[in-house]
């Protein structure tokens, strides 16, 4: 069983974790209050809650879930987004790399706040606060009910966002407190999938927007990854319309066509190759991709037979598979690079890939049936 945790925002609580039950009815929801949210109130800090405390308790649960359970999928709204990706153990001394990445399999993150940074100074500008100011005092009360805190201001910035999970977004075009820019180039960066409600606001609360809000759950509940077993082959095989297709799949890999499964099995047959299956959270067969380790020194990661059901094209599945493999390639095979090939006459795929964050790095070409066709080369470095 898959535990759900959700992490709510600023004055919300851990009952709004009830929402999502029915959206996940084979999974165990679980929400998380902020015990230090009462503990820091008139402390030193001067804010209510903080960072480095918060991130410690997000971090502690984590944790536990992922000793009871298969997966976690973490659910974040607002400033529990923020909280989420730069929660650290207690141990914690400024390092880049501490945070819950890898225990987590996905992510859902509503009105996100992902630059805490410029929220804080643009919050200083409308306070009219110089940071000699905040500096000098430490901690700032403002007119429109938000502290400012130096030592916090410091925090974030020596704590900067690293942040590798599978993640979908959700956004209102209204939200006041994160620009579209800002969340754009968040997503860009961290190959999040990025869906905007015109209209909505940074709190999802009327019926519109909660409507919207369980449609944009429904359609990217959670895609995993499973090792590829030769019934899956029949699937895949059938999303497959025609022998231009399979090349722009399998290139020349295969000598006849269609394939049979068990010609797709064969393609396998290697210690060094790794054929994964997709599938949504009701076990159909969405997807497939094949990672391979090209030389010895297994520092690189190939991407091959990348393909999502037909019926799907279109809805981010091909997005979130390369995404779930690309974590998967990092951190279970210790990835330093993945590489890829996509013909030029497959734009759609290209910009799939382009998309989660792969670069042209050059060309090549096959001959296909008597044809040449063109390819480019594209790679990503692993964070």
């Amino acid at each position: 069983m898959n535990a759900i945790l959700y992490i709510h925002g600023k004055g919300g609580n851990a009952a709004e974790s009830e929402h999502y039950k029915p959206l996940f009815p084979d999974c165990k929801v679980i929400g998380l209050d902020y015990q230090t949210f009462s503990d820091l109130k008139g402390t030193e800090c001067g804010v209510a809650i903080t960072p480095w405390e918060t991130g410690q308790e997000i971090r502690i649960a984590v944790e536990d879930l992922k000793s009871r359970f298969e997966n976690v999928i973490l659910i974040a709204n607002s400033i529990g987004a923020f909280f989420s990706m730069i929660a650290t153990p207690h141990f914690d001394h400024g390092s880049k790399n501490a945070g819950i990445d890898d225990m987590i399999q996905k992510a859902y993150f509503i009105s996100p706040i992902v630059n805490m940074e410029k929220l804080i100074t643009d919050m200083m500008k409308w306070a009219n606060v110089t940071e000699q100011e905040l500096e000098s005092r430490g901690v700032i009360h403002t007119d429109f009910g938000e502290d400012l805190s130096w030592k916090y201001l410091n925090y974030v910035r020596s704590h900067p966002i690293e942040w590798h999970v599978p993640t979908q977004i959700l956004y209102g075009s209204n939200d006041h407190l994160t620009s579209l820019e800002t969340i754009t180039d968040f997503a860009n960066k961290h190959n999040a999938i990025l869906t905007i409600m015109e209209g909505g606001e940074h709190w999802f609360h009327t019926e519109k927007q909660m409507k919207f809000l369980d449609n944009w759950i429904k359609e990217s509940r959670c895609m995993t990854l499973r090792p590829f077993t030769i019934d899956d082959a029949p699937i895949i095989l059938s999303w497959i319309k025609d022998k231009t297709a399979f090349r722009k799949w399998s290139a020349d890999r295969y000598p006849v066509y269609p394939p049979k499964p068990e010609d797709m099995v064969a393609q396998y047959e290697s210690d060094v190759i790794f054929p994964f299956t997709a599938i949504d959270d009701e076990g159909k067969v969405v997807g497939h991709i094949m990672l391979r380790y090209p030389d010895p020194s297994k520092s690189v990661i190939r991407f091959g037979f990348v393909i999502v059901d037909n019926n799907l094209r279109g809805k981010g599945y091909g997005k979130q598979m390369l995404q779930l493999a690309i974590q998967k390639a990092t951190h279970e095979f210790g990835a330093k690079k993945i590489t890829l090939g996509v013909f030029d006459n497959n734009p759609s795929a290209f910009h799939c890939y382009e998309s989660v964050g792969f670069r042209v790095v050059g060309t090549d070409s096959y001959f296909i049936d008597g044809e040449e066709w063109t390819e480019k080369e594209m790679e990503i470095n692993c964070k």
